[in-house]
C-alpha cells in the first residue's frame, strides 16, 4: 500500500528532520512512499531524491491553502488505488481533510502532532475548527505524552484515537 506523506514545508526544522528520518527508514524497509510539501524552498528535496524518495512540491507556493489550483494539482497527483495519507503539522491536516471530502477520496488519515501550539490564535474558532480537523483523522500520533494530554484535554479527542 502506498503511503503519501504531506508536510507544510520540507525546510530545515524539527518536524521536518523527523519526517526525513522516518522517510529514510521507510525507504530502507521497501515501503512505497511519496512526500508532498505544501510551501517553502525545499531544503531536504535534493537529499531525499538522492535516496530514491519521490518528492513533489511546493503545491501552494504562496501559502494560500484555499487555492483551488493546489487542490487540482493534488487530485492529479494522488493515486487512484487505496493509500494512506500521513499528515504532519496543522496546515497539512487542513489540506488533507479538505482534499478528502472535496474530491471524495477514501484514504485513511494519520496525523502527527509535532508540538502543542494551537492551530489558530483565536481561541473559540481554534477550538471548533481544530477539533473538527482532529475528529476527521483516523489516527493521531503525538510525539510526546504532554502533546497527547494536550490534545485530549484541549479538544476532547478520544484517547483511543491517539
Amino acid at each position: 500500500m502506498k503511503i503519501i506523506h504531506i508536510i507544510t514545508c520540507i525546510d530545515r526544522g524539527g518536524a521536518e528532520n523527523q519526517v526525513v528520518q522516518m522517510l529514510l527508514e521507510q525507504k530502507k524497509n521497501s515501503l512505497d512512499i511519496v512526500l508532498i510539501f505544501l510551501k517553502g524552498n525545499g531544503f531536504w528535496v535534493d537529499y531525499l531524491k538522492s535516496k530514491g524518495i519521490k518528492v513533489i512540491g511546493p503545491i501552494f507556493p504562496k501559502g494560500n491553502y484555499l487555492s483551488l489550483k493546489g487542490y487540482e494539482k493534488l487530485k492529479k497527483i494522488l493515486p487512484k488505488r487505496k493509500f494512506i495519507v500521513h499528515l504532519h503539522m496543522p496546515p497539512s491536516l487542513m489540506v488533507g481533510v479538505i482534499l478528502k471530502y472535496l474530491f471524495n477520496f477514501s484514504y485513511k488519515i494519520i496525523y502527527t502532532s509535532h508540538n502543542e501550539a494551537p492551530f489558530i490564535k483565536f481561541p473559540i474558532i481554534e477550538f471548533f475548527f481544530s477539533k473538527l480537523l482532529l475528529e476527521c483523522s483516523d489516527y493521531i500520533i503525538s510525539i510526546a505524552d504532554s502533546g497527547k494530554r494536550n490534545i485530549i484535554k484541549r479538544y476532547m479527542i478520544n484517547p483511543n484515537k491517539i
